[in-house]
This record gives structure tokens, sequence and C-alpha cells, in this order.
């Protein structure tokens, strides 16, 4: 599928980003690969170089012809629709929140580039090294003719949304979206000319000429030609059950469609190889994903994106179809390493999945659970020993490095979530019903204690064999000094549910749960100071490998650091959206993190990640901004134009805008999700008269105001 850019700018300003690109540095993916957010589109710039795109900004690339797939750094999360390149150097990627990226050499390096909307955008073609359209909802049309410089909004006649555009030639183009809408345009996009072709959906268009294009619809299985480019479309396909959401040609006599079909639930894979006058399937059954595009190369070469990270590629014209991923998509809720190189990774959906490494997570094997039940815990104790709890009071125990996993009788049916050992013999397991069983002789025996609360408990942790504490439900913390034959109530305070739990020695402890906040204690629980974090996400799990470097994850791919005891949380970068639910540091350098749709991601550098400075700056690199900061304007005062920097130290929502003395709202110079980096904004104000002027920042829990004047 072909996909292209858009720009729209603003009335008053013209904005200019100093924003980050990322070297291989910080968290990488371990399992699935290459990751595992769900992809949206996917393009080739020849036959073996090839990019795809997809949820938190994700970015893949390929140099083999689609063989393997490298995850390369994207200074964004916000997800990526359409990925368009001009050649082997310029590309663009749109997306959600007016999400544009500019490469230009060759997808090494991205930087942001404001659109001047928050409209979601959907596809974007890069015509040539200068020239590039972007569509998206509600008929927004925008287009570049000096390689991103200025973009300009463009009338599409419709306030329909828009899904796909392409252009034959650096003129003639057309777009395509609900309600079975097309606007065409002979003049670079001077004129956009609607026409209504059905009442159908399309949601792709692939123009292989000026005369010869096809349609896809994920509404009836339709699809449509044009010989004429456009003014009549005939009828190639129908079939209702099938749902198309991609198509590409190699020429004007091979091409794919792709979707699903709804009513068995299969991936769709149709292929002409006659322009259309017949289609036949392929790949029957290969999965029972969507797949969203396709990019066929040659008559011989394609690759298929599709939802749950599918990368499927053909080398023979389609009679077969191998998957390019590896790894495991089961959710993992808990991860836990005796060493740097053993570990353990645990979950699941419908069943239960145990995953084992011998080598730091290289290699990720899948073993025997002899169980159905979700898991939720893991203890790896050493490199022969485990302990496994999950549902309906399982506990499964490992004295041969997994090899062979025993269902253990715990003396309960209610959940266990979490389970600690401090030794080879000494354990704990906490659960629902405010469940609390425990260990002396490795697991072969466990005894409940009484934890005095029918709340969920959810993490447990322990400093040594006596003095531990569990968290859960309704602001439940349990404190005990000796072994757990007595648990008393923490006060914390808050009435919220916590989930993740750290303890540095007796004194102090770090606990998150569902108000996004960190809260820690240095007296032993007698008191909690609550930490500022930046971020209005749920944070699901909290490690410290000392007093000093903790890591806090959460929902949203939420990843925080601290280097000085929580005083100060840093976001740190990974391209996902999906919720992570545990974290365990080796070290202060080497980390793992486990998530959903079977994530794990390693670190060997504390998660550190330097800035890249774009194709405008220096190839020096600086650590990321670890504050937020507004600077004065300058020149100040100015006529009529100023800039203004800023500084963004976590993900996270920002706007920058401008007010007079009133408190009017006079301009929104930034409305959108960004990254942490350095930010510089020219600010136009030639239609505004002479005056005092304010400008706001607001970054998560981080607004400052300040003055500027506007003297003509």
């Amino acid at each position: 599928m072909k996909k292209k850019i858009n720009f729209v700018p603003c009335l008053l300003l013209t904005l200019t980003l100093t924003t980050t690109t990322f070297s291989q540095e910080g968290w990488f993916w371990q399992n699935p690969l290459p990751q595992a957010n769900p992809l949206k589109d996917i393009c080739f710039t020849e036959n073996n170089t090839g990019y795809s795109v997809g949820m938190g900004g994700v970015v893949i690339k390929t140099t083999d012809g689609g063989d393997n797939w490298i995850a390369q750094p994207s200074p964004t999360i916000a997800s990526l629709n359409g990925v368009s390149f001009a050649d082997i150097n310029n590309g663009i990627a749109v997306g959600v929140n007016g999400t544009i990226l500019r490469s230009t050499n060759g997808g090494d390096n991205w930087f942001i580039q404001t659109s001047g909307t928050t409209i979601e955008l959907n596809d974007v073609d890069f015509i040539d090294e200068n020239t590039a359209t972007v569509v998206g909802y509600y008929g927004i049309i925008l287009r570049t003719t000096d390689a991103g410089a200025t973009w300009n909004s463009q009338s599409s006649g419709t306030a329909r949304n828009l899904y796909a555009v392409d252009f034959s030639d650096i003129n003639i183009g057309i777009a395509v979206g609900y309600g079975g809408i097309t606007v065409r345009t002979s003049n670079g996009g001077t004129i956009w000319t609607p026409n209504y072709v059905t009442s159908n959906h399309w949601r792709d268009v692939i123009f292989i000429d000026a005369n010869n294009g096809w349609v896809v619809s994920p509404e009836g299985g339709l699809i449509l030609r044009t010989t004429n480019g456009g003014d009549n479309w005939i009828m190639q396909f129908n079939y209702g059950p099938d749902q198309y959401l991609g198509v590409h040609f190699a020429d004007i006599n091979n091409g794919i469609a792709v979707g699903l079909n709804y009513f068995v639930q299969r991936t769709i894979i149709n292929r002409t190889t006659n322009g259309g006058t017949t289609w036949f399937y392929q790949g029957n059954g290969i999965s029972s994903e969507i797949l969203w595009a396709v990019s066929m190369i040659d008559t011989n070469n394609a690759c298929i994106i599709g939802i749950n990270s599918t990368i499927l590629r053909t080398t023979n014209g389609g009679n077969e179809w191998f998957n390019e991923n590896s790894g495991y998509r089961t959710t993992l809720y808990s991860i836990s390493f005796s060493d740097d190189s053993n570990g353990i990774a645990v979950g699941g959906y419908n069943n239960s999945i145990i995953l084992r490494t011998t080598d730091g997570g290289n290699n990720w094997l899948a073993q025997n659970s002899n169980t159905n039940y979700r898991l939720y815990g893991v203890s790896s104790i050493n490199a022969l020993n485990g302990i496994i709890v999950g549902d309906n009071g399982i506990i499964l125990i490992t004295t041969d490095s997994g090899n062979n996993w025993i269902i253990q009788n715990s003396g309960t049916s209610a959940r266990l979530n979490d389970v600690v050992f401090t030794d080879s013999l000494t354990g704990t397991i906490v659960g629902n019903s405010g469940v609390i069983i425990r260990t002396t002789d490795g697991g072969s025996t466990w005894f409940i204690q009484s934890s005095g609360t029918t709340y969920s408990l959810r993490a447990v942790s322990f400093i040594n064999s006596n003095y531990g504490f569990t968290v859960g439900d309704n602001g439940i913390v349990l404190k005990t000094t000796n072994g757990g034959n007595d648990w008393s109530s923490s006060q914390v305070g808050g009435g919220i549910s916590y989930s993740g739990i750290s303890m540095i020695d007796e004194n102090i402890v770090f606990i998150v749960g569902s108000n996004n906040v960190i809260r820690k204690t240095t007296n032993g629980g007698n008191n909690w100071i609550i930490q500022g974090t930046g971020t209005t996400n749920i944070l699901n799990d909290i490690y410290f490998s000392d007093e000093n470097n903790g890591v806090a994850v959460g929902d949203k791919g939420t990843i925080l650091r601290t280097t000085n005891g929580g005083t100060n949380w840093v976001g740190q970068v990974i391209n996902t959206e999906y919720p992570l639910y545990k974290v365990q540091l080796i070290n202060t350098n080497i980390g793992y993190i486990a998530g959903f749709n079977g994530t794990i991601l390693k670190t060997i550098n504390g998660g550190i990640i330097t800035e890249v400075p774009n194709a405008a700056n220096t190839n020096s690199e600086i650590t990321l901004p670890n504050n937020f900061n507004l600077e004065q304007n300058y020149p100040n005062p100015f006529n009529p134009t100023t800039k203004i920097e800023f500084r963004i130290a976590d993900f996270g929502y920002v706007t920058l805008k401008i007010y007079d003395v009133l408190g009017n709202e006079i301009a929104t110079l930034v409305n959108e999700e960004k990254p942490p980096g350095n930010y510089e904004i020219e600010f136009k104000a030639a239609v505004l008269p002479s005056g005092v002027y304010f400008y706001q920042l607001k970054a998560g829990s981080f607004i400052e105001t300040k003055k500027m004047i506007l003297l003509k």
C-alpha cells in the first residue's frame, strides 16, 4: 500500500521544531521480533529496502526484501497510519493527532514536522523529493512542494474522512474515503473534484499510471477498476463477507488485495495476474488476523502487514506465504531473572505460557506448563529452581531449569498474583481475597497466613526472610517483620489500588498503582511521600536496583526512570502503547520488562537514549532533557517574529498557547502529544496589534507562563 503526506499551516504562526530521533540504545525488543505493535502501512523504495509503520509510532525497516526487519528509533508514540518514500533517502510517515515524521537518510533518523492540525492523518504519497500530499479525517488534504518546509491546506470539497491517496504524477492524483467518496485533481491539488462512486467506504487506492487504478472496500468485498483515470469504475470482485483494507499492483496485470473475511475469521489474500479480470485466493487460512496493507515489489515478491504485528512475505508470486515474525504473542504478566543469563516470563490469555531464556533473552523458548490456567507471577530462584503462580490457586515448581514443571497443592482456589523468594527455601505468595501463603522448604509444603483483609493482594516484596511488604486493592499496604506470622497495616491513604512494590531495605520502600503516582517511605512505612511522575498513565510495577536507581512501568508503554531515589522521574522511550506489567533490574544498566502481546524489552544501559539531532543540526549527542522548562522568547520585544524554546522531559500531551492581556486565547502553537526533547517555535504576529502578550506551556502537571512584547 502506498501512503502520502499532509501539512496544514496555522494562520498566525510558522512552527520550526528542533526535535529528536534516537540511536540504538535504551529499551529494545526481545520478544516478539521485530516488535509487537499492530502495523498499518508498508512501502518499498527498491527491491530490498522497505518500511512499515504502526501503533505507538513504531517504524521498522528491511534491507533484504522483507526477510529480516529491524525496529528503528522513532521520536513519537503517536500511532502511524501511512508511510511513503520518494526515493531511497526521503520518506514521510503520518498518523494520529496530525503527526508527521520526516526522514532524509533512508529512515535511519526521523524528526517531527508540525502539520498545524490535530486531525488524524491516514495516508501520504511522497511524489518526489519536494512534493507530497497527505489526507485524513474530515476531508483534510495537505500539500508541500518544498520537502515539508511549508505545508498548505487544500480544499477537498468534502467533509468525509479520506483514507488513502495516490498520485500517478506530480499533478494527477486521487483520494478515496468514507461513503464511496473519491476526490480527483489534475493540477496538483489546486482544485479537487468530489465524486461518489458507490455508498461503500473505500479504504485504499492504487494507480499504476494516469488511467489505470483500483479501489477496495471493507463493505461487500468490493474491488473496482478504472481505465480512464477514475471517470468510470467497473466492478471486478464482489463477495460480501470479505473486508478489503489494502491493495497494490506491481504492473498493469499483477496485483494483490488484502483484508479479513469476517464470516470465517480468516485473512484474505486475493491475487490477480490479468489486471483484475479474475481474482483467486492465496494463503488460505494462514492466520485469523486482519491484514492492513500490501506492497508488491515485483510479480514474484511482495510483503503484507497486519494488526497483530504480522509480516507475511512471498518470493514466488504468492504460491507460498511465509511469516517473517518470530516469538510469542501471548500477554506476559511477570518476568524474573536469577542472573543476567537465566530468566523466566509467564502469562497467558485463554491458556498459560512459560518462556525461558539462558542467554540473557537473546532466545526465548516455550516450556510445558502442564496447565491451562493463566499465570501471573514468577520467581526465578537460580538456574535450576523456579516457582510460578496463577489462576485457581495454581503453583508450579521446577528443579531442573523448567524441563519439568510440577503442580503443587496451594490449599486455595483463589487467584495467586505474585511470588517472591529470599533464598532457595523461603518464599511468599499473595493473591485475591487477601490470600497469603508461605513456604520454608523450597515449596514442598505451603501454609496459609492471616492477612487480616479480604481485598486482593497484587504484589509482594521481601528484603530478607522476615521483613516484607504486600500491596493490593483499596489502598491496602501490609507489613511484616517476622516472616508473615503477623501482618499489620501500613497507613498510606488514598483508597486506590496498588500493584507494584520494591524494597531497598527495611526502611526504604516504593509502591505504585492506579493513581499514577509513586509513593515512598523512608521509615519502614510509618509515613509515605508522594513523588511526582509527570504521567497520567496507570503504573503497574516498580523495581530498584539500589537506593538511587529505579524503573517504574505502566499502561500505554510508560517507562519512568530515576537515578536519585525518586526525587526526579524521567520518561524513557519505547514505541508502543501496550501496557507494561512487570520490570526487573539486574543492576543499574541491565533490566527487563514484560507486557501485553508477548512484549519483552531489555536494556543494557539503564534505558538511556541519547539525542541524535536531525539533519538541520550537528551530529553531536546530548542527553535527553530531565526536566520541563519554558524559555523567554527572543528577541523580546519583537516585530513581527519571535522564537520560543521549551523542553519536554516526558511523553505526554503538550499545549503552547498565546493570550492577550485580557486572557483571550489568540493562537495555539502546540496542541498534541510529544516525546521528550528540545523544541523551538517561531511565532509570527504580523496581523496582531502592538501590546503585551502571554505565552503558556502546559505539559502534564507542568505549567509555566511568560510575558512578551510586540512592538511595531
